[in-house]
């Protein structure tokens, strides 16, 4: 039974990754992001012909972020039985701190369409706050990502949680995120929040950790179950 959690876990970070996608894309339709260099009345207006649509995605996104927490749990189990207990705690405050940041970026979405009769400054206002949070609060996930790191470079042979090439990856994934915060300094180009630099390449480097990170947990928690049989007997 703990084995079959383990895995649902491990999976959520694929529920994750499809439900808060609808939610972004499909149903609030903010992908690509909205243009940091639109004025307070083409905001307004955004947030006034796709009101029901913003407030439904959001909570389709709200909802899904809380996948993001068991997918954290479950990277630190693995971490914590090999024998990372340190790294593991890191990457458990990294991914848990990390994940209000769509919590709160949902809250903001929704107060911006909550009232479409309300002064466009203040939607505009609301919907900055809204992708700040969403995409420039990455120094959690970079400490999540770097523990992960870590522990790949450190495990050797069987004790290892996943292959060494995940460690490379996570720690080179990590600094590809950095320039996120940047996008406070601009309004257009590649360091905007929908510019290459500000979403692009962090959203892939996101998502790509974690398609690869569900694949090695499902390895190591089988290699996992499969050592505990014999105790079991």
């Amino acid at each position: 039974m703990e084995t079959k959690s383990e895995i649902a876990c491990a999976w959520s970070g694929i529920a994750f990754c499809v439900v808060w996608g609808l939610g972004m894309a499909v149903i609030a339709r903010y992908l690509p992001p909205t243009a940091p260099s639109l004025g307070a009345q083409e905001i307004a207006a955004l947030y006034e012909q796709n009101r029901n649509l913003i407030r439904t995605g959001a909570i389709v996104m709200f909802i899904g972020n809380g996948f993001y927490l068991s997918f954290t749990a479950i990277v630190s189990i693995v971490m914590w039985r090999a024998g990372y207990q340190l790294w593991a705690a890191v990457q458990l405050l990294g991914g848990g701190i990390g994940a209000m940041a769509p919590f709160v970026s949902t809250m903001f979405w929704t107060a911006a369409a909550f009232r479409p009769d309300r002064d466009p400054q203040v939607i505009l206002a609301l919907n900055d706050v809204a992708w700040l949070f969403a995409i420039m609060f990455t120094v959690p996930v970079f400490f999540q990502y770097l523990s992960v790191g870590i522990v790949g470079l450190m495990g050797k042979g069987d004790d290892a949680p996943w292959p060494r090439w995940v460690g490379y990856l996570s720690i080179w994934l990590a600094v590809v995120q950095q320039p996120a915060p940047l996008l406070t300094y601009f309004k257009t180009g590649p360091f905007a929040w929908d510019g290459l630099f500000g979403f692009w390449i962090p959203a892939m480097a996101f998502f790509t950790w974690i398609i690869v990170m569900v694949n090695v947990l499902l390895k190591s928690i089988r290699r996992h179950a499969e050592q505990q049989k014999p105790l079991a007997s």
